[in-house]
């Protein structure tokens, strides 16, 4: 039985190991870019369709960062975020798949609801 409880663990671990390299490889660069460029910001990329084999829903990448403003609020620090969010995007990733740019970026205030500004942008 503690054998069966071994193995078993060992292969949720791998399972778990083998979700996590195929989720976040094609990813990995950008997502480090972004760490450097943005610290604190704890940037998830993604990529894909939000419905698969509907046609209506384009491919694209999302990318979300936390900042430390709020971009609902302060125009000019949201611009300059997302034009070098779409640069480092350009330069680490290969966007060529993609026909959108999803990026939130999201400030997060202890105790209260995260401030989130979304823009699109057609590739």
């Amino acid at each position: 039985m503690v054998l069966v409880m071994f193995g078993f663990g060992i292969l949720m671990v791998g399972s778990l190991w083998v979700y996590f390299e195929f989720q976040t490889r094609p990813f990995r660069d950008l997502t480090t870019a972004l760490s450097e460029e943005f610290p604190e910001a704890r940037p998830l990329v993604q990529g894909g369709q939000a419905k698969l084999h509907d046609e209506e829903h384009p491919l694209l990448l999302r990318i979300l960062v936390t900042v430390p403003f709020n971009p609902q609020e302060e125009e000019s620090e949201f611009e300059q975020s997302v034009n070098r969010i779409q640069e480092l995007a350009q330069a680490h990733q290969d966007l060529s798949p993609y026909q959108q740019l999803e990026i939130h970026l999201i400030q997060r205030i202890p105790e209260q609801e995260p401030v989130t500004r979304t823009i699109t942008i057609d590739l």
